[in-house]
């Protein structure tokens, strides 16, 4: 995807190939769904998603069915199941609230 202008203002991914749901046998997931999509960007944004179409207005660039992941950075933490910077701990049973666990921090 090198090609993509980074400053380019508004721009569509076509064939990209996003989760849609997942598929059960009894009450267990076996599979992941998957279809193809255009995203619509704008100003470095996702502006729209829609099913693929043929026909493109603008400048387009085929993904051919590569699947969008989201980051592989997850910015958030579990203030019940750890301590910041510290390996995972169990939960401390008198610290139970958000609150608890910030004083303990």
């Amino acid at each position: 995807m090198n090609e993509i202008n980074q400053n380019q203002e508004t721009y569509l991914l076509k064939n990209v190939l996003l989760e849609t749901g997942f598929l059960y046998e009894k009450d267990e997931i076996v599979a992941t769904k998957t279809a193809l999509f255009d995203i619509q960007i704008e100003a470095n944004k996702i502006k729209d998603i829609e099913r693929a179409q043929s026909v493109a207005n603008g400048k387009a660039f085929d993904v051919k069915g590569k699947l969008a992941l989201p980051p592989f950075r997850d910015m958030h933490i579990h203030l019940d199941k750890t301590l910041y910077g510290l390996p995972w701990k169990a939960v401390f049973p008198k610290n139970r609230t958000v609150k608890d666990m910030i004083a303990k921090e």
